[in-house]
């Protein structure tokens, strides 16, 4: 039987490049362009061209300027600021924003705005035959398919070419959030050549000129503070401010708007370590050492996500992870749970400021298994009812802009109660603490989604998500090979790719989002455990988030030109097969025997020498590099204690 080649898992959207989907502008009357006169057609190329450059500045002068309209919004206005402050942390150049009427002719453009807003870009972009007006498709466009009717909120336009004789660049969208992502995908083609700062490369199939999100919905799942299973501490750690003041939690959502993020699933009010902010109708289940509580930052933090084009959403588990509120109330206690084994005095501070996963490693194991021995919760005493609906009363008090609320309900059948009233009834239980969430939810925010990570618990619940507006599922798994080779495939619309303890997740990334837009996928989440100390975790999930069509080789070239801001072809190689090298043989894993599946191309023997052939690259190149920059030292000593594991004797 015939396999199939895994190229053809990578479904061909965010491929409106040049070369692959040209489009035509025809001007139908004169005056300002409205958006809702563009329409993108789909046909075929005029003929295929090599990606351009654009030049920013040269020998630390400007060589272009920021057009922005007179009439631009905030969040126009900001895009075209951030990519100003962008070149000038670059080359130290700082390039002027004119506005419309004062743009000079005599060098190049970068005509930043919405098709609305900026109609210099549109004008470029109708000589060069990029956008049609929709009058104009009876005469010229009935044999061509159209495109959807615009590019949507979050689509966008980068086109490099001539215009009045002088270089142009148009940055552009047809809504501002659309026109922010055009920048920020801008600011990561920046690199420095010789005396010169130049965007590239542009028009390409690495930089598309059309460009749409391969998932309507990017989410990233995190902890904020010190209490979390990985990386205890972090947020402080990257966002503290110096001055032990609070935190740049401005910073971090440009972060993720700079990732093109639009949503941020944060664990933060969930109750295993305590309530995450000051109540007053539980001020003893406080977490007096969260850095929500030390500093509230929530409340701006969600309002600032929401001018940035990111909804917020929130989890809480249930019936586990509940340990403080039963040390604190035993009469809600699953009937199984043994409250002796709740530590007390000092221990007990410990794991309510340091959290799981931080200790050394024999209180480690110890406070991990309060997660497996005693931190759930009875679902049929009636008091937790009320604790449960008192508590989501209490949070969309503090909190009433959240996006989003859900959790796992029961993520194992053994960390429940098995008492005569649960026992045998567990499904419908949950359902129903989970029905009495939504409605306390929706009361205070009508339009908010309601979801819940695939579990065993959610059986009845994803079975009736018709009762539920705004429902939303997310299947997960972080198994990438298995993914890749059909074994299993995702249940539901969204999907959560757990990669948290993977410091290079970049290959499995490129896989994982090829199969999910090829299964049309409406969201994609990864969990982060780390912001700018792991940035190409993020990266990888933006650029393959938008192009699932991307190579390894390019993105890795993309990576390096990025970080180092200087196109390096020796490391960008170094990059790539650092990420061959282990990403091949997880794809091995695990099918050892099984070569005739229908699905495995390459088989296990050429993945297996694909793996070769990256390590052997990667060593020689190690060698051969004389940089000693965090990036290549880090990846020196990961590979090294890859081929030298530590004895167990």
């Amino acid at each position: 039987m015939k396999r199939l080649d895994r190229r053809l898992f990578v479904k061909a959207s965010c491929s409106a490049a040049l070369g692959g989907i040209t489009a035509t502008l025809t001007a139908a009357k004169a005056g300002a362009v409205e958006a809702e006169d563009f329409h993108l057609v789909e046909g075929a190329p005029a003929g295929r061209t090599e990606p351009v450059t654009f030049l920013m500045a040269s020998a630390r002068k400007p060589a272009c300027e920021i057009v922005l309209p007179s009439g631009a919004s905030e969040m126009t206005r900001h895009a075209a600021s951030r990519l100003q402050s962008v070149i000038a942390e670059i080359s130290g150049v700082k390039v002027a924003i004119v506005p419309e009427n004062r743009s000079s002719a005599s060098q190049g453009r970068i005509l930043v705005g919405t098709f609305a807003e900026n109609r210099v870009a549109a004008q470029l972009l109708r000589e060069k035959q990029l956008v049609v007006f929709p009058e104009d498709r009876d005469k010229q466009l009935s044999k061509r398919t159209m495109l959807p009717e615009h590019l949507g909120e979050q689509g966008f336009v980068l086109y490099a070419g001539d215009y009045q004789a002088a270089p142009a660049l148009a940055v552009t969208a047809y809504t501002p959030l659309g026109v922010l992502y055009a920048v920020e995908t801008l600011s990561d083609r920046l690199y420095l050549e010789d005396d010169a700062l130049v965007a590239g490369p542009l028009n390409s199939m690495v930089t598309p000129i059309l460009n749409l999100p391969a998932f309507r919905c990017r989410s990233i799942a995190t902890n904020f503070g010190g209490p979390e299973w990985y990386a205890g501490g972090q947020w402080e750690k990257e966002w503290a401010k110096p001055d032990g003041s609070g935190y740049d939690w401005r910073g971090f959502v440009d972060w993720m708007a700079s990732h093109k993020i639009n949503n941020l699933n944060v664990w933060i009010f969930g109750l295993p370590f305590g309530i995450a902010y000051d109540s007053k109708r539980f001020p003893e289940l406080v977490n007096r050492y969260h850095p929500n509580v030390k500093h509230e930052f929530m409340t701006e933090l969600i309002d600032y996500a929401h001018s940035r084009g990111i909804r917020v959403f929130t989890m809480i588990n249930f019936p586990d992870g509940f340990t403080p509120v039963i040390k604190r109330y035993p009469e809600l206690a699953g009937k199984n749970v043994n409250l002796k084994d709740i530590p007390d005095g000092q221990k007990w501070e410990e794991y309510l400021r340091l959290g799981q996963g931080v200790l050394d490693e024999a209180d480690t194991r110890e406070l991990i298994n309060l997660e497996t021995k005693c931190s759930w919760v009875c679902a049929s005493e009636p008091k937790t009812m009320h604790f449960w609906r008192s508590y989501l009363e209490d949070l969309f008090e503090h909190y009433p802009k959240l996006d989003g609320i859900g959790g796992q309900f029961a993520e194992d059948d053994y960390i429940v109660c098995n008492c005569d009233r649960c026992r045998g009834h567990h499904f419908a239980i949950f359902e129903k603490y989970f029905s009495v969430m939504v409605e306390v939810a929706r009361r205070h925010n009508p339009k908010i989604a309601c979801w819940v990570y695939d579990s065993w618990g959610t059986r009845d619940i994803v079975e009736h998500q018709d009762r539920y507006p705004n429902f939303i599922d997310i299947d997960w798994s972080g198994l990438m090979a298995g993914l890749s080779r059909r074994e299993y495939l995702p249940r539901s619309k969204w999907y959560l790719f757990h990669r948290e303890a993977s410091r290079f997740p970049d290959f499995a990334y490129k896989y994982g989002a090829s199969i999910l837009n090829e299964r049309g996928q409406e969201g994609m989440e990864i969990r982060v455990v780390a912001y700018k100390s792991w940035d190409n975790a993020v990266q990888a999930f933006e650029e393959f988030g938008w192009n699932p069509r991307l190579t390894i080789e390019e993105y890795a070239e993309l990576y390096i030109q990025k970080v180092y801001r200087r196109r390096d072809p020796q490391l960008a190689k170094l990059y790539e097969s650092w990420l061959k090298f282990p990403g091949y043989l997880e794809m091995v894993s695990g099918r050892e025997g099984d070569n005739g599946t229908y699905y495995q191309d390459p088989t296990a023997e050429e993945d297996r020498a694909l793996a070769a052939k990256a390590k052997a690259t990667l060593a020689q190149l190690l060698d051969q590099i004389p940089d000693h920059s965090d990036l290549v030292e880090l990846i020196r000593r990961q590979f090294a204690a890859m081929n030298h594991p530590p004895s167990n004797t």
